[in-house]
């Protein structure tokens, strides 16, 4: 194993360098939809230009020769061993490939994993046929290792109370594989409160508390939504929603209380807010060619102010573009 790259504080020290990556990976991509409707450079909008295209052509046409190509690729897929890579299936003279590897060119994004992002996303626009609400599609990311697979955790517990001889081999081998660590860990919540977990996880080692518990007013509120509670009156319909948002409150403490337990890293602290300033300047300096002098520089009227802007974003720029595995552009001021 390489050398530990920490991103930040607390919430933002993971275990490892890959759960890093790929986090901080996916933060990227979405600092970019949050500023493309505001720039003139649309990296979004152009991958659902000429590669949708020909993402399209590749899947849909029916010609002898458009069902050799996919076979290829099905071929080449059935032989790949070792960390699965889609954008390598297609051989270095496909158009799709070319068109990708174009985009990524225009927008900096020239690395192996922005290709894969581009090709996963081409293809959920294509199988759910809309290119409006268009989103990249990320890589592959479980959330941090204590709280990945929540409801499954519980499935296993539950296998883990039943008689041996009613399980099958496969569910044998998951109760015997269910360390008391993470019996424990289920454990700590009530039925009610991991029927919760289940299908919404709150990880306090990526989420700050605001955020988490903005995300479950949020949740209620659209519960609540529903024609049935038309039946309540206004205090009633009050009075049950803060009731809602009061259990919430109290499983996210029992949450934050049970990571610091069940953990090596610590629960959200500090770090976050740096963290996501220096995402923003690097996705403005890399994807939309902004300087370094215009993306804080402005903010100054003394040239010695400027210079040190400048090289505290050009410093948080390159860190970030190191961890996330891209090259810098050309450097201009």
């Amino acid at each position: 194993m390489g050398k530990r790259k920490r991103i930040g504080y607390g919430a933002l020290d993971w275990i490892d360098n890959r759960n890093s990556q790929i986090w901080l990976q996916d933060k990227f991509l979405k600092t970019i939809e949050k500023l493309e409707p505001k720039k003139e450079r649309k990296p979004l909008g152009d991958l659902a230009e000429r590669p949708f295209e020909d993402f399209a052509r590749f899947r849909d046409k029916q010609d002898r020769k458009s069902k050799l190509r996919r076979q290829q690729v099905f071929e080449r897929l059935e032989k790949q061993s070792g960390r699965l890579s889609f954008f390598s299936l297609f051989g270095e003279d496909d158009p799709l490939r070319k068109a990708i590897w174009q985009w990524g060119e225009t927008y900096h994004l020239n690395s192996e994993w922005c290709y894969e992002v581009a090709l996963l996303s081409l293809q959920n626009w294509h199988q759910f046929n809309d290119r409006a609400g268009k989103r990249f599609t990320p890589p592959p990311f479980y959330g941090h290792p204590n709280y990945l697979g929540f409801g499954s955790l519980v499935m296993v517990h539950n296998l883990a109370s039943m008689r041996r001889d009613s399980l099958n081999e496969r569910q044998k081998a998951l109760v015997d594989s269910f360390s008391e660590q993470e019996k424990r860990f289920v454990e700590s919540f009530n039925e009610r409160q991991r029927a919760f977990l289940s299908s919404y996880s709150l990880d306090p080692h990526i989420q700050s508390d605001a955020f988490s518990l903005n995300q479950m007013e949020g949740l209620i509120d659209a519960g609540l939504s529903l024609p049935v509670f038309n039946l309540l009156g206004s205090q009633e319909f009050k009075n049950l929603r803060d009731t809602l948002f009061e259990r919430a409150t109290e499983l996210l403490e029992r949450v934050n209380e049970t990571a610091k337990k069940n953990s090596s890293v610590k629960p959200m602290e500090v770090g976050a807010d740096e963290v996501n300033k220096h995402l923003e300047w690097a996705v403005r300096y890399q994807v939309f060619e902004e300087s370094y002098y215009s993306i804080e520089g402005n903010k100054y009227g003394h040239r010695r102010d400027k210079l040190r802007a400048y090289a505290r974003v050009r410093k948080g720029v390159l860190r970030i573009l190191e961890l996330v595995d891209l090259k810098p552009r050309a450097a201009i001021r």
